[in-house]
């Protein structure tokens, strides 16, 4: 609890994704705007909810979308403990950080 500023679930956002209810009630509570931050999802639903905000996401495949079709988002891939295998290639090697979130996000911001 100590990592985080703002943690959320059902109780506090009944209205499941695609609804952007949660992230916009974190986004309130971390006072900050969807410009200011990233996030990670792992299903369609969920990046059509940081969509619906204009939150930018990076997907990382679970088990249950592992195939599903994900548009919009910053990059997609295996995980944040790996860089290969995502798309758009990570410049970094080992674990994804900071950097390259900061990478994808001003890549997706050049080609707008």
């Amino acid at each position: 609890m100590r990592r985080f500023a703002a943690i959320l679930c059902a109780d506090d956002a009944p209205a499941k994704k695609p609804d952007p209810l949660v992230y916009r009630l974190c986004l309130q509570r971390l006072g900050v705007s969807a410009s200011e931050v990233v996030a990670r999802e792992d299903s369609p639903a969920g990046v059509a909810a940081c969509a619906a905000l204009g939150v930018p996401v990076v997907v990382t495949r679970s088990h249950y979308f592992a195939r599903d079709e994900i548009q919009g988002a910053l990059a997609v891939g295996p995980g944040l403990g790996e860089a290969q295998g995502w798309m758009p290639a990570a410049a970094w090697h080992g674990r994804i950080a900071l950097e390259q979130l900061r990478a994808w996000l001003a890549e997706s911001r050049d080609r707008c």
